[in-house]
């Protein structure tokens, strides 16, 4: 599955309709490399990359969240919810009764397709999937509260279906179980082709991997060795050791993002599971040394992470979340990161990342499409904008120099912090 835009409106700090475009400009930027396409509306190809800069605060997390939120509506509403739980949502402030809405557009197994909906926590408003088979749309169903109607090319238990439908579970999430083959492939690609990474600030504290990890696979583990070394980390080997079955319980917040994970049961969800530790070799000056996993450095487990969520969607294709990537890692290695998505030689399937970050350097190695701006002005609004849409930025141009100046926003306005506390007494607190 690749992506070519998603739409929000009425999420989180996000008020007003926001588009996220992964549609390539005409622009000759570096990198050059994009992803083919042979529709019309996409002649200059499909971005790898989107990186999202902006402010503390800025709704930069909310883009991510937002498109993560349609995955779980559509992959969870129907077997995942309880008949009648609330839709988990987060709507603008005061806005509860006005539906969120989503639109996502993409491409899978060379067809164009589109899918929407809108939604309060009490139900669905309205969802629809359209399809492009010939170059024009075909609608395959449009849903408006328990009305259904299904295009005239579906086939299979439409009646049973709409039957099955609930208020708070998404007409596709229903469709699917009833293997309603115009819809297979769409929810298939949706649950397996998009990935979502939030932020660990306490990177040392989650060096357990499940596991169907990519670091853990076989056919990765001579290509793991070789990053590591590659990433100037000191590693020169690994062995991987099985723990014991750990018990997880998840709490899920209103977004639909856990909030909780421990060892009580307080969540809405409980899971077994084996998980399996990675023992690193270092080299040292008198030989090898081998580390427990909680005596390495948060730069070698954030390095990990990367890793293991990269190196999956890039075996596969599709699109990878990454909130704050550049959290304990070295400038140049996260570029490098980046670096693995705008190459075709290391991206082969078309994978696609779409990140946040503060990392002013990983805009040197990003086209101006490539690169999106958040800004939240004083009515506490989150809008978005492309470093691309501003005509006076040439190829020639530094971004990292035009962003830290301010030309394109998504920086700060701060004020004079040490001017605050002149005169702060030893004793104050």
């Amino acid at each position: 599955m690749q992506v070519l835009r998603f739409v929000v409106e009425n999420h989180g700090s996000i008020r007003d309709e926001l588009e996220v475009s992964f549609v390539s400009t005409a622009h000759r930027d570096t990198p050059d490399y994009r992803i083919p396409s042979s529709l019309k509306e996409v002649s200059h190809g499909v971005l790898p990359v989107l990186g999202v800069f902006g402010a503390n605060a800025s709704g930069k997390s909310s883009v991510l969240r937002a498109l993560w939120s349609l995955h779980e509506l559509v992959t969870r509403s129907f077997l995942g919810f309880q008949p009648t739980s609330p839709i988990p949502v987060s709507p603008w402030f005061g806005r509860q009764e006005v539906p969120t809405r989503y639109e996502l557009d993409f491409l899978l197994d060379g067809l164009r397709y589109q899918y929407g909906v809108a939604f309060t926590a009490a139900e669905i408003r309205e969802e629809w999937l359209d399809v492009w088979p010939k170059g024009q749309p075909r609608n395959l169903f449009t849903r408006e509260g328990q009305e259904v109607r299904f295009g005239s090319s579906v086939r299979g238990a439409k009646q049973a279906i709409v039957d099955a439908m609930r208020t708070n579970a998404s007409l596709l999430s229903v469709a699917a179980q009833f293997n309603l083959e115009a819809v297979l492939p769409v929810f298939r690609g949706m649950a397996s082709g998009l990935r979502m990474v939030m932020a660990t600030h306490h990177p040392g504290q989650h060096f357990l991997f499940r596991a169907n990890s990519a670091l853990l696979r076989d056919e990765h583990r001579a290509l793991v060795n070789q990053l590591l070394r590659a990433a100037d980390v000191g590693v020169t080997g690994m062995r991987v050791v099985r723990q014991p079955t750990v018990t997880f319980s998840f709490t899920f917040g209103g977004d639909g993002q856990v909030t909780d994970k421990g060892a009580e049961t307080r969540g809405d969800e409980r899971r077994e599971e084996d998980l399996f530790a990675l023992w690193l070799t270092h080299e040292l000056e008198d030989g090898e040394q081998e580390l427990m996993p909680q005596h390495e450095s948060d730069g070698t487990h954030a390095l990990l992470e990367r890793l293991d969520a990269v190196l999956a969607v890039l075996a596969t294709g599709g699109l990878l979340l990454y909130d704050e990537l550049d959290t304990s890692l070295h400038p140049d290695l996260c570029a490098q990161i980046v670096g693995l998505f705008t190459d075709p030689r290391s991206n082969p399937h078309g994978a696609q990342l779409l990140f946040t970050t503060h990392d002013r350097d990983l805009l040197l190695g990003l086209r101006r499409d490539e690169v999106l701006i958040t800004d939240k002005g004083r009515d506490g609004v989150t809008r978005l904008h492309s470093a691309a849409d501003f005509k006076d930025l040439k190829k020639r141009d530094n971004l990292r120099r035009v962003h830290a100046e301010g030309r394109i926003g998504g920086v700060p306005v701060l004020g004079d912090m040490a001017a605050i506390v002149e005169g702060l007494s030893d004793g104050e607190a």
